[in-house]
């Protein structure tokens, strides 16, 4: 696959922010196309999805289309996969996962059409390159995404991997602790900038506070990870990569010595004393 080449990007969400990940998109100088309740779409090619992979707060993943098409039968299913390069753009070295969403009457589980998507893609890299990638239900490596409706199939690479929200700053979840995604979609909606004081009396394990503390300072939240599913594809452009990250640092050093700027303070409190720790670290 050519880096390089356009195509279709889903970026997913949750049920109640793609209004939230339309705004960052604009943002980010993209034009979304088709929305729907839990993502949207827009043409890009794989520098486009590390650059989003980057810097979107409320996305869930971002997912790059590599094929679409009708699918009445598993045997058909499996046909229709093989035929693409696997061999082109994963190693016999790395580990395939795959993750499936069905709607259909042709199979009746979902785990099963999974299988017969995994099976198919060792198989093409088995045949070509004479080794068989390692699969299983880790998603921090290559993840691919089925979703299949009815008589109709569409194939994704995860580019995420791992879902955006698990930002990689969480030590100590606490209790029931608020996702990532949906404390940064939150303060979008007050009209967040940094410019005011900001105080959370019950904090938790204070992602509301840290999702704020990464706004003020125009620090772009995958920056805070080190890994990947795009990482583990062979055409992964460490270069550019390594280029949007330095930006993106330069942007938030920017923000900080900015003159005039002068952050307004957060403080994050909570009367359980081991959630106020849980911040902390």
């Amino acid at each position: 696959m050519n880096p390089k080449q356009t195509g279709t990007i889903l970026i997913t969400c949750s049920a109640g922010l793609v209004d939230y990940v339309h705004r960052e998109v604009q943002e980010l100088g993209y034009e979304a196309g088709e929305s729907h309740k839990t993502g949207l779409e827009l043409r890009g090619d794989q520098h486009d999805a590390m650059r989003l992979n980057l810097h979107l707060r409320t996305a869930y993943n971002v997912l790059f289309l590599l094929d679409k098409f009708k699918c009445k039968s598993p045997a058909q299913l499996y046909g229709n996969v093989a035929e693409l390069p696997w061999e082109d753009m994963v190693s016999p070295d790395e580990y395939v996962s795959v993750v499936g969403r069905v709607n259909t009457n042709r199979v009746n589980n979902s785990m099963f059409a999974s299988l017969k998507v995994k099976d198919a893609v060792v198989d093409r890299i088995a045949g070509k390159t004479g080794s068989r990638p390692d699969s299983g239900k880790e998603r921090d490596r290559v993840v691919i995404q089925l979703y299949w409706k009815d008589d109709f199939c569409r194939l994704y690479l995860n580019t995420s991997g791992l879902k955006l929200s698990d930002r990689g700053y969480r030590k100590m979840p606490g209790k029931a602790p608020l996702r990532e995604s949906l404390a940064a979609a939150i303060m979008m909606a007050t009209g967040y900038d940094g410019k005011e004081p900001l105080v959370c009396p019950m904090c938790g394990s204070g992602t509301l506070a840290i999702e704020a503390a990464l706004m003020a300072s125009r620090r772009a939240p995958g920056l805070l990870r080190s890994n990947y599913g795009f990482m583990h594809m062979k055409y992964f452009d460490e270069l550019a990569w390594k280029q949007m990250r330095s930006e993106a640092l330069k942007k938030s050093k920017q923000r900080g010595g900015k003159a005039g700027f002068k952050p307004a303070p957060i403080i994050a409190t909570d009367i359980d004393v081991e959630a106020v720790e849980a911040a902390r670290k």
